[in-house]
């Protein structure tokens, strides 16, 4: 038997497995290495629905989040704190660290062949020196994101899509004020 995992070239892998007639008891081995490994485990365990071999964390930045542009925002962290690239205003520090934890925490819930649509919010997010689109949105009761390192669609939590889809500038700054009450723009 011969599993290969999807659903791009950049986290491929593909396994051999061999099933001996002893309970509990598999042999594995990498497609193109010589090593093979005995494996205390059934054949009867493994998922038989395609979304049970999905990584659910596979669209999560790898590495610490240091930067985020969105439609109106733009904002990257500066030791330890967020400041805006361009604009003027005060970075919500507590809201864009939820907005970053919300990506660091997100999960897929399957892959979608044939589902498209325009996005209704983008989003990009640098981390450990790497930057990926996201791009979100939804369909009926269905929401989903694409990143631009990966062919299919995830569909997501609607909890996952509206907290970060709900994060624009005017959540993640605060404008100044001047003395006379008006705000600076």
């Amino acid at each position: 038997m011969e599993a290969t995992s999807r659903p791009t070239a950049s986290r491929f892998w593909r396994c051999k497995f061999w099933l001996p007639p002893g309970f509990r008891q598999l042999h594995v081995r990498r497609a193109g290495q010589e090593e093979v490994y005995a494996v205390r485990l059934n054949s009867f365990d493994f998922p038989t629905e395609h979304s049970g071999w999905l990584d659910k964390s596979l669209l999560q930045p790898q590495g610490d989040i240091i930067g985020l542009e969105g439609p109106d925002f733009n904002v990257e962290k500066q030791a330890e704190f967020w400041q805006l690239v361009e604009g003027e205003g005060e970075v919500v520090e507590q809201e864009v660290k939820k907005l970053a934890s919300a990506l660091a925490t997100l999960l897929v819930q399957n892959a979608e062949e044939n589902t498209t649509a325009d996005s209704n919010y983008e989003l990009m997010v640098t981390a450990a020196g790497t930057t990926h689109r996201y791009r979100f949105f939804q369909q009926g009761n269905n929401y989903y994101i694409s990143r631009d390192d990966y062919t299919p669609v995830f569909r997501i939590s609607r909890s996952d899509f509206e907290e970060i889809t709900g994060q624009t500038a005017t959540q993640l700054v605060k404008k100044n004020v001047t003395e006379d009450g008006q705000r600076d723009s």
